[in-house]
């Protein structure tokens, strides 16, 4: 998988995510958006201390902005404040869109 394919797999598992706000059981939802994503994985792939693997990820770049936005989420959804989870999970999209994947991946 190439950073490209990697990016759209991430953004459907958002979409999906943020489709499921109000329609789905929120313990699976915050299951699925605890778990790594497609980006994720290739950047663990291409880390080469564990430590390392966040600085590889073209969407967040860093571990505190992947957790804070992954913990405001949760957070909405465990309080039933499902427009705020949404506006969230957009941020995310937003994010995911944003990124662009290196010139050779």
């Amino acid at each position: 998988m190439d950073w490209h394919e990697a990016r759209q797999e991430t953004l459907d598992k958002w979409q999906r995510i943020r489709k499921g706000i109000g329609n789905r059981d929120v313990l699976a939802l915050i299951t699925e958006l605890n778990e790594a994503c497609a980006v994720c994985e290739l950047a663990r792939s291409e880390a080469t201390e564990p430590a390392e693997r966040c600085s590889h990820c073209i969407v967040f770049g860093d571990a505190e902005r992947c957790s804070e936005a992954r913990w405001r989420i949760c957070e909405a959804l465990l309080d039933d404040e499902l427009d705020e989870a949404r506006a969230a999970v957009t941020g995310v999209l937003a994010c995911i869109v944003a990124a662009r994947p290196p010139e050779n991946g």
